[in-house]
């Protein structure tokens, strides 16, 4: 159980929803107009504070560079 929800709102039994906080639900980048053929993101699209890793980490490139 969520122990902040009992911090917030004390009292409240299992089947009471305690307020949504800011932090709970991650942003998306957003483009949702299939007319858009080169930008459009639909359900894929990336969080906003994600970041694209192309390169592997250095214990992984090791193991690989053996084979």
């Amino acid at each position: 159980m969520d122990d902040c929800c009992l911090v917030i709102s004390p009292g409240l039994s299992v089947f009471e929803a305690c307020a949504k906080r800011a932090g709970d639900k991650r942003k998306r980048e957003r483009n949702t107009d299939p007319g858009d053929v080169e930008g459009y993101l639909g359900p894929w699209g990336k969080y906003v504070d994600e970041k694209t890793v192309m390169k592997p980490s250095e214990v992984r490139f090791l193991s690989s560079a053996r084979f």
